[in-house]
This record gives C-alpha cells, sequence and structure tokens, in this order.
C-alpha cells in the first residue's frame, strides 16, 4: 500500500522523527500534532499531519523510510545551480524513482513548493525544451519527463493537509488546444501548500468551461495556465479580446490570472483587469490580494 494512503501508529512516527514513543503522545496531547483515534480507540496518525509538523517545526525526519519516504542521509545541497542540472539529467535519463526521490527530499528539506517549481523544476524544462528545439532530444524524453514530474508532485500533494474550513478556493486550467497538464498542477500545489483550496481543472478547456466552473464553483480566484499560443498575431489578437471579454464576464469578487510561458510581452500589453504573473512567487504574492477580510488568510 502507498505510504500516503495509510495511517501510521505512534511508534512508527516515533521512529521516523527519532523521538521517544511517549514524547511524540505529549505532543499529540498538547495538539502540536494532529492524530486521530480508530474504533478501537488506538492513536493514529496521516502521514500529511506528520510532515506538516516537521516542516512547521523545521525537524528533519531521521528514519523516513519508516512512513515510506526517501532517504534523506548522506549529503544534500540546498544550491538551486547544483540541483537543477541533476535534476535535468535524471529527467532526459528518464529516472523517474530518483527523480520521485529527489523532489520529495527537497520537500522533507523545507523546500517551498514555490522555490522547487521557480528554481529548478521550471528552469530544467526550459533547458529540456531548447534542447528538444535543437534536435538534441526526442520528443518524447520531454513527454515524459512532464509525466515523472507529475507524479511526483501528485504524491507531494498527498503530503500536504487538507485547508482548513473557509479556505480561499481558487479553480484553474490551461486554455483550449494546450494539452500541458504540469503548470496548471504546478499552480494548484503551490496554493495548496499555502492554504488554499485548490483545484485544477486539467488540460485544455474551452472558455465556456471556465465559465460555467466559475458559475458553479465561486472561486476566489481562477487561474489561466497558458504554455501554448499559434503563432499568427490575428489568432492571437483574437484569444487576447476572448480573454478579456472572459474577465468582464467574471463576477465582480472572482480575480483572474493567467500566466505560462506562452505570454509575452506583447501579448500581455493588450490584458485588462488581469494579473499576468511570471512564476510561482508572484502568483502567491498576488492571491493574497484576492481573500476577503473573512477568509482564512494565507500562512
Amino acid at each position: 500500500m502507498n505510504a500516503s494512503k495509510q495511517l501510521f501508529s505512534p511508534k512508527q512516527v516515533a521512529v521516523a522523527i527519532g523521538v521517544s514513543e511517549s514524547s511524540l503522545k505529549r505532543w499529540c496531547d498538547a495538539g502540536k500534532l494532529s492524530s486521530l483515534k480508530t474504533a478501537g480507540g488506538h492513536r493514529r496518525m496521516t502521514i500529511a499531519d506528520v510532515v506538516c509538523f516537521a516542516r512547521q517545526n523545521r525537524i528533519t525526519l531521521t528514519d523516513p523510510l519508516a512512513l515510506g519516504l526517501p532517504d534523506l542521509s548522506g549529503d544534500f545541497s540546498e544550491r538551486s545551480d547544483e540541483i537543477r542540472p541533476q535534476l535535468t539529467a535524471l529527467l532526459i535519463e528518464g529516472a523517474a524513482e530518483k527523480v520521485r526521490d529527489l523532489l520529495v527530499r527537497m520537500f522533507l528539506n523545507f523546500w517551498s513548493i514555490e522555490r522547487m517549481v521557480d528554481e529548478i523544476i521550471s528552469p530544467s524544462f526550459s533547458e529540456i525544451g531548447q534542447q528538444w528545439a535543437c534536435g538534441r532530444l526526442d520528443i518524447y524524453k520531454e513527454r515524459r519527463a512532464c509525466e515523472i514530474v507529475l507524479a511526483a508532485m501528485r504524491e507531494i500533494r498527498s503530503l500536504i493537509i487538507p485547508p482548513p474550513l473557509g479556505a480561499p478556493l481558487a479553480i484553474g486550467g490551461s486554455i483550449q488546444d494546450d494539452h500541458y497538464n504540469l503548470p496548471t498542477f504546478a499552480v494548484e500545489l503551490t496554493l495548496a501548500s499555502h492554504r488554499w483550496n485548490a483545484v485544477s481543472l486539467g488540460s485544455n478547456l474551452p472558455f465556456h468551461s471556465f465559465q460555467e466552473a466559475v458559475k458553479h464553483e465561486r472561486p476566489n480566484l481562477l487561474w489561466l495556465s497558458i504554455s501554448h499560443l499559434a503563432d499568427d498575431p490575428t489568432i492571437q489578437g483574437e484569444f487576447q479580446a476572448e480573454l478579456n471579454q472572459l474577465a468582464v464576464e467574471l463576477p465582480p469578487n472572482v480575480a483572474i490570472v493567467v500566466g505560462g510561458h506562452a505570454v509575452s510581452p506583447e501579448f500581455r500589453s493588450g490584458l485588462k483587469s488581469i494579473v499576468v504573473c511570471d512564476n510561482m512567487s508572484q502568483l502567491l504574492a498576488s492571491a493574497k490580494n484576492f481573500v476577503p477580510p473573512a477568509i482564512v488568510p494565507l500562512t
């Protein structure tokens, strides 16, 4: 069974954290570490609660293998310029398990999702895209790399505790004819790590689907991922007009954010009432402005 679907006993968690079982139970009794009781009255913990506790208290797991997580022993660089080429090489090689271990290990070593995406994942894919464009890399390797990182991101998603009641809601996806799932899921993961109720709707969505989603879900924020646009200026102009119209038709309390590699300076200059973000850090900075006072703020 996948560790992310399991409940763990105090003994297992104590081994993973490297403390006594009695110390762990005191943390639970004090409300510092969330736990639940089974029908038989036994205390159990989810892996998301354990990881959240460890990250909040800057505790490095001494035996993460006890929870089915990557081994954290050995040297680990905090330098982006050292991790980035390592990830790029592993992705080109198709080393899915090593990529999973690297990205999950970064998360367990207190990297924020936005830093992982902005400094490591996005630049790695830029390098892979350049190699593909120059004919030095076959397209299947780029597509495979997307699936590998997406799988690792989904595992990290399972290590994030659900948002609290009343958390701000964000929904979004990639636009029509844009089939990339990775960027829109990266937005979901980034917002979820900051206690948003964030839901990616997937890729290749037409405008009317976004409109229907806003009508039925009533989000605080709608994001659109734009990784692909037609080269034709006329088509881009029509799309720009449709996007502006979408922003006009949205309820006044719904913010719209767009971003992606295909959003050029020329394209963004014609957008109205729309926030354009170049990376996840900018997205988070903007998102803080879209949370009504009555709703739990980002933390």
